[in-house]
Order: C-alpha cells, then structure tokens, then sequence
C-alpha cells in the first residue's frame, strides 16, 4: 500500500504539471491513469473498470428534480417533500456518484488536496450523466456556479468552473461565465438547512444576460448537497430570460 500510495502521489504531482496543457499535447507527452489506483488507462477511459465500480451510484428511485433518494420505492419521476414544498429553479438535476466513500476522497482531493487536474476525469463521468438524461439535448451552453473571487484566489482555481470547461468539451456546448458571485458567503456546510437558503439570497448576479436569454444552461457544481446554492445560482440566471436550467454536480 505505501509504494501505491507514492505513485498516487507522484501521479498527481505531475498531472497538476499537465492541467495547463492543450489536450492534443498533454495526451503525447503522458500517459493516462487512473485517479484511484494510478492503473494505466486507455485514450476513452477516466477510470479503470475496478475503480469504477467503488464509485457509488444514485439510486433509480430519486427526486425528478434534486435526485435526492427516496426513503422507500415511490415510482420513477416523483417529487420528493422538500421540492414538493418548494421547486428549485432548475429543473432537474444529475450525477454520476454519491457522495461517500471513494467519491467523497476524490472532491477532497480536488478541493482542498490541490489536485486541479482531477476536473478532467470527474468532469467525463459528469457529461457521460448528462448524455443519458432525456433532457441532455436543452443544453445550448455550460455555466459553472462561481467562487467568491476570494476563495478562488485562496484555492487558486475555481472546481466549478474547471468542470464547467470539461463538460463543454465532452458535449461540444460551449462554455462560459455567466455569474458572478457578489459577495462572500459563509460555507454552506457550516449551517442549518433553513439558514443556507438565506445566507445566499442576493449573492449571484448574471453578467453575460444577454447571451444567456432564452437558452438552455446546464449548471455545473462539484457536489450537490441541500441544493440551496444551486437553486440560487439558478433563480438569477431565470431572472434574466434563461429558458430552462439543469444542474450537474459530482456527487449527490
């Protein structure tokens, strides 16, 4: 386990070396591995089959419009309480994995592991969810759900955008940074369900308008937990004209 866990680490030293590469480049110069086990990979492949199966995927019984798991069997295409009582302004969301386990050590290492190139394998699991939704051809543009310029300067990258950029890519829609965040907020972890809608009224504003009215927007996100950032970052690109919002995420 030690000799794997230094060739993860030298992997990951010299894929942080890679990030800034053009793909056409990067895939002459290094060969690709697995994020997990660092196993060789094939040209198509972001993860090995093993690795991919530690992934944990979301339940077929989900809310249509969060993908939050249902308690007991309630039939495709229900709502779960908390969207019942009040619909988020996107109008369904996906995700390859939960967040747990091996997914959850990889968003940690992405985000506070300083691991950016880790935006190309979770962002080709992201756009493969995306392909099998019915809904993936709505998708005109990709829109990541920013920082506060701040923390991005603090992590030095932006993970939504980073996956925003991927997804495009592996879609072929292109990519751009609608929103901005207005004001630094308190992390969302840190509060009570009720608190987060509140902490983050008012903080998005849309500063391309008028190339996102009346399209489609596929929002982008790391991990979707009570979906209040979300909802947010979706009701001001509404407010503007957008025609419809779907969301991507990681991890649920």
């Amino acid at each position: 386990m030690h000799g794997r866990a230094l060739a993860l680490a030298a992997w990951s030293r010299i894929r942080s070396l890679r990030h800034s590469l053009g793909r056409e480049i990067e895939g002459l110069l290094f060969p690709s591995a697995c994020p997990l086990c660092g196993s060789p990979l094939g040209e198509e492949s972001s993860f090995c089959l093993v690795c991919l199966g530690r992934l944990p995927s979301l339940p077929i019984t989900r809310c249509r419009l969060c993908a939050r798991a249902f308690p007991r069997v309630r039939g495709i295409g229900a709502l779960c309480l908390r969207c019942r009582s009040r619909r988020p302004a996107f109008r369904s969301a996906t995700a390859p994995t939960r967040f747990r386990g091996a997914a959850r050590d990889l968003v940690h290492r992405f985000k506070y592991g300083r691991e950016p190139w880790l935006a190309r394998p979770l962002g080709v699991l992201m756009a493969e969810a995306v392909q099998a939704e019915p809904w993936q051809g709505e998708i005109e543009l990709v829109v990541g759900i920013p920082l506060h310029w701040r923390r991005a300067r603090r992590r030095g990258f932006d993970q939504a955008e980073l996956l925003a950029r991927e997804i495009g890519w592996c879609l072929k829609v292109p990519t751009i940074r609608a929103l901005i965040r207005r004001r630094a907020t308190r992390p969302q972890v840190t509060l009570p369900r009720e608190a987060r809608r509140r902490n983050l009224e008012g903080a998005f504003q849309v500063r391309q308008p008028t190339a996102c009215r009346e399209r489609g927007i596929l929002l982008v996100d790391d991990v979707l937990t009570s979906g209040a950032t979300a909802d947010a970052a979706a009701r001001a690109l509404r407010s503007c004209g957008v025609r419809r919002v779907h969301l991507a995420t990681f991890a649920r």
